[in-house]
């Protein structure tokens, strides 16, 4: 654990619920939602990863929020990035809470 993360985890500890800190493989920037060549340009890294994982390590997480989706071009480009993939096929879309490992605890378990 680093000592910087100290603060963090002794409060999360403190409230006596159950959290998860997941980490993202890559980042849908604001500009990712602007532009089409940059959101052209995650998709490279993202089937880099998804072609060279082994089968049981094939989970990517790209952390975006929503404010990033108020424009119509921004819903078009993530509508583009992720029927990329559908296309492809084998691959799912889902919320972070179903990513493998957090329901059993696993996922949070690091630096122990």
């Amino acid at each position: 654990m680093e000592p910087q993360s100290d603060p963090l985890f002794h409060l999360l500890d403190s409230l006596r619920q159950p959290e998860f800190i997941v980490g993202w493989n890559y980042e849908w920037t604001s500009k990712t939602s602007q532009d089409r060549d940059t959101m052209k340009s995650l998709i490279t890294p993202v089937e880099k990863k998804l072609s060279r994982a082994p089968i049981h390590k094939r989970d990517v997480v790209i952390l975006l929020h929503d404010y990033q989706f108020k424009t119509t071009q921004s819903l078009t480009l993530l509508g583009e990035f992720i029927d990329h993939f559908l296309q492809k096929g084998a691959v799912r879309f889902d919320w972070i809470e179903q990513l493998p490992g957090l329901e059993s605890g696993a996922a949070n378990r690091f630096g122990e």
